[in-house]
């Protein structure tokens, strides 16, 4: 163990001391969380020899692969990724899309279409007059019905520290795009959004008008 300490604004302390697990400020970081660390370094250096001896079960864990059936790593595993997040953004703002059409109007992504994390929030026709608890039930719904009827976890993230925020972000949806996704999983997250945002926004909106 060395310990550690948190240097930075008020807003950055208080939001790990509240919100980050307790060793951290007494411990150094876990063994295993540092070896897996040290294996993505090497990975995304192109030194996939390096890491499949690394790790201690042998075989790189799930770590990706090309159409050769090649495992990925460095400059070929980041132009992956860029694939794979350009085609989730698309495939979500496609006004063609049978699915997600039904998000048009509904929901608004609020991230850079580079990034690997895309938030979702509630688009202004749904939001205006919603209070942020009433936000945050609406997309806690949504999120609930992905995952038990299409299988999909999409995280809610309404739920945020706001006592000590400066800025507190708006309740959203939050999507994760990564190197081993599957044209057919994406697919498969944007029905399950599609579906998701109708039933309950669609329900909402009838309760709304009862």
């Amino acid at each position: 163990s060395v310990g550690g300490m948190t240097v930075g604004s008020e807003e950055v302390v208080d939001h790990q001391r509240l919100s980050g697990a307790g060793y951290c400020f007494s411990a150094s970081a876990p063994p295993f969380l540092s070896k897996v660390c040290l294996a993505s370094v090497r990975r995304l250096g192109g030194r996939m020899e390096e890491v499949v001896k690394y790790l201690e079960d042998g075989d790189g864990g799930d770590v990706g692969e090309d159409d050769d059936g090649d495992e990925l790593s460095g400059p070929a595993l980041l132009t992956k990724l860029h694939e794979n997040i350009s085609l989730l953004y698309t495939t979500l703002t496609n006004s063609s899309h049978p699915h997600a059409l039904k998000l048009r109007n509904r929901l608004s992504i609020t991230s850079h279409p580079l990034s690997p994390i895309l938030y979702l929030r509630l688009a202004d026709p749904e939001a205006t007059g919603r209070t942020r608890a009433e936000q945050t039930s609406l997309l806690d719904r949504i999120a609930h019905r992905c995952l038990v009827k299409g299988g999909v976890a999409i995280v809610s993230t309404g739920g945020h520290v706001k006592k000590y925020l400066q800025s507190v972000p708006e309740p959203s949806l939050r999507l994760v795009a990564h190197a081993n996704q599957t044209r057919e999983e994406v697919e498969v997250l944007v029905e399950a959004l599609g579906e998701g945002v109708e039933s309950v926004l669609a329900n909402n909106d009838g309760d709304a008008m009862d």
